[in-house]
């Protein structure tokens, strides 16, 4: 297995360009995201310098705090005062700190009025059930019951540093980066050995078949280590600009997921983000060996693969099919609120919705590769 592994994936070559698109990947990234890293000498970064007077739980003393230090700014401003120097000697703008405290305050009150705002989501969903007939009306009395299931109860237990978190969740070019680097060692895989002749050196049908089991087992493991690597590397890179914590804060404590159906915290969502992106890359993985299987040349293996790839991209912007394992990879869209899809009288919510299409694709493809292989 480990030889089978080395052979296929540790190659000088392979490792040389996922090095480089690593590097590119946070070239991007950096670019991206300058804006959030670029500090004067002479000044700290605003929302970062006024954060750990209301960090934690909310308290009134705190929030009067905020509101206090802003009036002092904005009076400063008024008076023609743009900057000026804390106790520290920390140069702090006038203007600029309007703009952070007024942002802050918002943070805090999205965080304290988030438990009232989906109380009234909940009450509305409530005298909703009373007008309609259960008998004609069983979708929409089944919907609205959930709604009051998922939104009860709600509420975010401290104020924490959550944007990072947010910017993670929507950076998606860090996926796309790693299936280019999925095409090389599997478009070859197998087209390799078919365009070199050495299947035919393979003693016996039991020691050819030993061979192909050891390569698409190291495969899923390739893909799998691979896709941890990208994803830890993503969330250091976010962290390092914007620092995260309360990782077991509720998932709707971020903006863009208030009004998620989800109830499991920042972490969990961390692990069901991987997973969803996992499947897809397994997806994306065993269609790249398919092609290979059935390639007699490496090169016509990797254009077919990169078509393919590049069509799905494509594609996904203009069509929505139910089986896009594309989807899988822009996760945030379906997470971010309570989105549903009619079968019959019932809903499914609209992650699990894609997520059984896609298994049921995963599983139809390697009964093709399974079939191909026999082939070989």
């Amino acid at each position: 297995m480990f030889l089978e592994f080395k052979k296929s994936f540790f190659r000088p070559y392979i490792i040389v360009i996922t090095l480089i698109l690593m590097l590119l990947n946070i070239f991007f990234f950096t670019n991206r995201y300058a804006y959030l890293t670029l500090k004067s000498t002479e000044t700290v970064n605003e929302y970062m310098y006024f954060y750990p007077m209301v960090e934690g739980k909310i308290e009134e003393e705190k929030v009067h705090k905020i509101f206090e230090l802003k009036n002092e700014n904005l009076e400063k401003y008024n008076s023609g005062i743009l900057s000026y120097k804390d106790k520290n000697g920390n140069t702090l703008y006038s203007h600029a700190n309007i703009i952070t405290l007024q942002t802050l305050i918002e943070d805090l009150e999205y965080t304290y009025l988030y438990p009232l705002n989906m109380e009234k989501i909940v009450n509305q969903s409530k005298e909703n059930l009373k007008f309609f007939d259960t008998e004609k009306h069983i979708y929409e009395i089944n919907k609205n019951k959930k709604i009051i299931k998922d939104y009860s109860n709600r509420y975010i237990p401290k104020f924490g540093l959550t944007r990072g978190y947010e910017l993670l969740f929507n950076y998606k070019i860090s996926s796309l980066v790693l299936l280019f680097i999925l095409i090389l060692p599997l478009s070859s895989l197998f087209a390799e050995e078919k365009e070199n002749k050495y299947y035919q050196i393979f003693i016996g049908e039991k020691v050819k078949k030993r061979c192909i089991k050891f390569k698409i087992i190291s495969s899923y493991i390739f893909i799998f280590v691979l896709s941890l690597i990208f994803y830890i590397m993503d969330i250091f890179c976010f962290n390092r600009i914007w620092p995260m914590n309360e990782i077991f804060n509720p998932i709707y404590s971020l903006k863009l997921y208030k009004n998620t159906f989800l109830n499991t915290s920042i972490f969990s969502f961390l692990i069901i983000n991987f997973l969803f992106m996992l499947i897809a890359y397994i997806f994306f993985g065993t269609l790249f060996m398919i092609v290979s299987l059935n390639s007699k040349k490496v090169f016509v293996s990797l254009v077919i693969n990169y078509i393919i790839l590049i069509s799905v991209i494509i594609l996904s912007d203009f069509i929505n099919i139910p089986f896009n394992p594309f989807n899988l990879l822009n996760n945030k869209d379906m997470f971010k609120g309570f989105y549903v899809k009619r079968i019959l009288s019932y809903h499914i919510y609209e992650p699990w919705y894609y997520l059984i299409f896609s298994l049921i694709f995963i599983f139809l493809l390697m009964c093709v590769l399974k079939r191909s292989v026999k082939k070989w």
